[in-house]
């Protein structure tokens, strides 16, 4: 799951303080900004314990955090205070999909759209036997069917812009950029157009398929038989594929670089364009999630609870959170969080949530010590001159 990206309160003061953080100023790589936020190490802000465990993973917009439970609910909780906003009854065994305007629950028979501030049904849309977790990006939601279907559905309506059957069913949420992107049961990788849900190109892999991602002009997916490919968007030819040492499970793509994370326990970062590995880091666990990359930070999710973070340029740790209980999904985490804000939220299986915040952005002032020595040259003791007879 990939949290929604909002704009960060006191950006400029947010920069200036990474930059302390970490000992050096802003440097350029191309034409971006190459920011490292000190988001590691987290401190818990708020603890909520819930009196039932959630059914799927979470999601968290820039206001609030929405579980589905396994009472049949879906519940809401402030982000900045773990305060439970409003919970309405639904029955949902997949993660929702959040915007600013609307929160979208997957139920066994349909889509429905809510009012994130107040749980107040928008609409309903009829949608037998989902597969998998919905995809949205800007005003489109992808959602795919057991009997391999796709569908490209309006987030603020819930009218059906298009349905095409894949000949498979995916197990995965769509990648969704210039075009549609579904892994599938039969090893293919299929590309829909995103207006009309045309078949744009269809590429038969090897293995079974991880969750697909999109990068500038990629396709990106891992495979069980190793192989991580990069298909070119326009045509589904490699563009340029790595072996790892393991089923490749998952990739995300941040401006210029690609990291991908296989069961060899390797998280790679390699060139968007030419595939070249910057760099490698192990990770202490086994992955089990595609990492999230933002801001100069990128953090891996695993079997252990545990959540690393790696510095996206660099490779180098910069911080581990250890949850309290296994995890339900993988973390939510913003990567844009601002100054004094939660930027993480853990979801546990025993059903208990923590919002945690960002040491290094909590800008409080360094603890005061004892003053040893006064300020300024200390002088040489004055000689005293004779006095005359």
């Amino acid at each position: 799951m990939v949290p929604l990206r909002h704009t960060p309160r006191y950006g400029v003061l947010a920069a200036i303080l990474a930059a302390v953080s970490l000992g050096a100023g802003p440097k350029t790589n191309g034409d971006r900004l190459d920011r490292v936020t000190p988001f590691f190490p987290l401190e818990v802000g708020w603890t909520l314990a819930l009196d039932t465990q959630p059914s799927a993973a979470g999601v968290m917009d820039g206001t609030r955090v929405y579980v589905p439970l396994r009472s049949d609910e879906l519940i809401a909780i402030e982000r900045e205070t773990g305060r439970v906003s409003w919970r309405v009854d639904l029955v949902s065994r997949w993660a929702p999909v959040a915007s600013p305007t609307i929160v979208v629950v997957a139920s066994p028979s349909a889509l429905i759209g809510l009012d994130p501030a107040t749980g107040a049904q928008r609409w309903s849309t009829s949608l037998l036997g989902v597969s998998a977790p919905v995809a949205i990006d800007g005003d489109l939601l992808v959602a795919s069917t057991d009997g391999g279907q796709a569908f490209g559905i309006d987030r603020e309506t819930g009218a059906t812009r298009w349905q095409v059957p894949l000949g498979a069913v995916s197990r995965h949420p769509a990648a969704i950029g210039d075009g549609v992107a579904l892994a599938l049961d039969d090893s293919r990788v299929v590309l829909l157009d995103r207006d009309t849900g045309a078949l744009v190109w269809s590429r038969v892999l090897e293995g079974t398929l991880s969750a697909p991602a999109v990068a500038e002009g990629l396709v990106l997916v891992g495979s069980s038989s190793n192989y991580f490919h990069a298909l070119e968007e326009r045509s589904g030819f490699d563009a340029w594929r790595w072996r790892a040492g393991g089923d490749v499970i998952g990739a995300t793509a941040d401006g210029d670089l690609v990291f991908f994370v296989a069961l060899d326990n390797v998280l790679r970062a390699v060139s968007r364009k030419g595939g070249n590995q910057r760099w490698k880091a192990v990770v202490p666990f086994r992955p089990v999630a595609s990492p999230i990359a933002g801001e100069g930070v990128v953090t891996v999710a695993g079997v252990a609870p545990r959540v690393e973070g790696f510095v996206s340029s660099t490779g180098l740790a910069q911080g581990t959170y250890a949850a309290i209980a296994d995890l339900s999904g993988p973390p939510l985490i913003d990567p844009a969080v601002g100054p004094f804000s939660v930027g993480m939220v853990a979801i546990t299986r025993d059903g208990r949530i923590v919002g945690l915040r960002p040491t290094g952005l909590m800008m409080r002032d360094p603890a005061p010590t004892p003053l040893l020595d006064l300020p300024g040259r200390r002088l040489p003791r004055e000689q005293l001159m004779p006095t005359a007879p």
